[in-house]
C-alpha cells in the first residue's frame, strides 16, 4: 500500500534528510527520507553522481548517510515487488506537481499513458509541455510511474535516467512472470 504525505515546496524550507544506497536491476538506487517518510528515489550508475542530484534538490537540508528503516523496506519492494507493510513517502513539490504525479499513479503495471493524456487526467489539456517538466522532477522514481510516459506518437521520449533504464523497467513490467504492486 502506497500513502503519501504531500508538502508544498517553501523556498528555504530545511528538512533533514537520511540516505542510503542499494542495488536493483535499474542500477544504483539512492532511496532519501525526512521524519515524515520516503521524499526521494534516484537512480544512477554512480553514487556521487545520485547525491549530488539529491542536495540539488533541497538545498537547504542537512544530509546523513544513514539507513533507515524504511530504506531497508523499500530495498526488499525492490527484490520482492510488493510491499510488506505500508510505506509512507513524503512528497515535496508544488500543488501542479503533486497533482501530476498523482495522475501517474493511476496508470496501471504494462501499460503507458503520454504527456497529453496526463494534461487531460489532471483537467489542464493544454499542459503538457509543463506536465512533462513535472514528470521530470517525479522525485519518487518507479514508485510513481514517470517511466510509463511516452510521446504521443510512441516514441520513448525522454528519461531522467536515461533511456536505457526506462527501456529496462518497462521491459521488466511487461515480463508476466514477475508478480509485484
Amino acid at each position: 500500500m502506497i500513502n503519501f504525505k504531500i508538502t508544498p515546496i517553501v523556498k528555504g524550507e530545511k528538512f533533514d534528510i537520511s540516505y542510503s544506497f542499494f542495488q536493483t536491476s535499474f542500477g544504483i538506487c539512492l532511496v532519501a527520507s525526512t521524519k515524515e517518510g520516503i521524499c526521494n528515489i534516484l537512480f544512477s550508475d554512480s553514487k556521487q553522481e545520485t547525491l549530488e542530484d539529491l542536495k540539488s534538490r533541497f538545498t537547504s537540508a542537512t544530509f546523513v548517510h544513514k539507513e533507515e528503516s524504511v530504506h531497508k523496506e523499500l530495498e526488499n519492494y525492490f527484490k520482492t515487488y510488493s510491499f510488506i507493510t505500508p510505506i509512507m513517502f513524503h512528497l515535496i513539490g508544488t500543488p501542479f506537481q503533486t497533482k501530476v504525479w498523482q495522475a501517474l499513479i493511476s496508470i496501471k503495471k504494462g501499460t503507458t499513458s503520454t504527456y497529453g493524456e496526463i494534461a487531460e487526467i489532471i483537467g489542464n489539456k493544454k499542459s503538457s509541455r509543463a506536465v512533462g517538466t513535472a514528470i521530470g522532477d517525479n522525485p519518487l522514481g518507479y514508485i510513481i510511474p514517470c517511466h510509463r510516459i511516452l510521446r504521443s506518437n510512441g516514441e520513448l521520449g525522454g528519461f531522467r535516467w536515461g533511456i536505457e533504464r526506462k527501456k529496462a523497467m518497462l521491459s521488466f513490467e511487461q515480463d508476466t512472470s514477475v508478480h509485484y504492486s
